[in-house]
């Protein structure tokens, strides 16, 4: 009974596995992405990849994707799906990697945790609100949020059509793009002069939009390290200027089915492919099975007509002799 039970926990446990697995095969895409943070490194290849209900730690340079973990049990408050997700510093730093709070967007929300360099289950949420843009809600698909020297917000962000890199400030309820509540143009100084109109970012990663991004920089020598995601394509760049600005030197590029989620080959096409093999099988064995059926019955009426033929010709030379002699008498 237990050797029963176990075997039917396995192949439940194995068919859910599969079926995810099948799911991420079929239609490869990322929800959002974090690098993670490690305090006093200078390098750090380590980022969190979200999909769904889940997120992973994946290696950059080894290609290895570990430690599953539901969203929800870490950060309980957000709703699903992620759609960004960002650090932000508690200010402007040269030399050292700083990450104060996390920035989990949802569509047009917001949920604002602690940074760490180890999340815990049921993380405190520290703030929630809307993300206005233009005095308007808006839906974010990827985000990086940026400090300068004097700890103003820059954030770079795309809306599933098109991206852009706009001054900001975030509240305890609102993250505002581009003005503030009072709809006052909101600036930036980018090390020269005050910004205070967005920028639109043209085919500046390589693409037109992007599903998820992430920035990292790393000192000693300097380099600003961005990875971002588009579809079943990812892509490693980098850049030793600040802000953000092209051009990015293309370091990697991924594909998020066979590099990030190990797919081999999709396996709804397997199982497609199985089950054919399984019919033609199952029809060749079917029709070999009436042919031989045929082929005996055939020869066996072919026999059966063949020995009847015979007696009955014996029978019929027969007769004419026994008439011949009755007569003789």
């Amino acid at each position: 009974m237990l050797i029963k039970l176990f075997a039917l926990q396995l192949f439940f446990s194995t068919s859910l596995k599969a079926e995810s697995i099948d799911s991420y095969c079929d239609d490869a895409y990322i929800d959002a992405i974090m690098w993670s943070f490690r305090k006093n490194k200078t390098e750090n290849d380590i980022i969190f990849v979200f999909r769904g209900q889940h997120f992973w730690k994946y290696n950059l340079k080894t290609r290895n994707l570990w430690d599953e973990r539901l969203i929800k049990h870490v950060w309980p408050d957000v709703k699903l799906p992620v759609t960004a997700v960002s650090g932000v510093q508690s200010g402007y730093t040269v030399g050292k990697e700083d990450c104060h709070k996390v920035v989990i967007v949802s569509r047009f929300s917001y949920y604002i945790y602690d940074c760490k360099e180890k999340y815990e289950s049921n993380q405190t949420l520290r703030s929630t609100g809307v993300i206005i843009y233009e005095q308007q809600a808006i839906s974010i698909e990827a985000l990086v949020v940026s400090k300068n020297i004097k700890s103003q917000n820059e954030v770079y962000f795309c809306d599933g059509t098109e991206c852009l890199q706009c001054p900001a400030k975030i509240d305890d309820t609102t993250f505002y793009i581009s003005k503030n509540e009072r709809g006052e143009k909101l600036c930036f100084f980018d090390g020269i002069t005050d910004v205070c109109e967005c920028r639109y970012l043209k085919n500046t990663f390589g693409w037109n939009t992007l599903d998820a991004a992430s920035v990292f920089q790393s000192f000693a020598p300097y380099k600003l390290k961005i990875i971002v995601s588009l579809g079943n394509k990812m892509r490693l760049l980098e850049t030793r200027q600040l802000p953000i600005r092209p051009p990015f030197e293309i370091k990697n590029n991924y594909l998020v089915s066979k590099d990030v989620f190990g797919c081999k080959k999709s396996l709804k096409f397997s199982f497609v492919m199985l089950f054919l093999l399984f019919l033609l099988i199952a029809i060749v064995s079917i029709a070999i099975a009436f042919s031989w059926y045929y082929f005996y019955e055939s020869r066996e009426d072919i026999n059966y007509r063949a020995t009847h033929t015979t007696t009955r010709m014996t029978a019929n030379e027969l007769k004419p002799h026994i008439v011949k002699q009755s007569l003789t008498y």
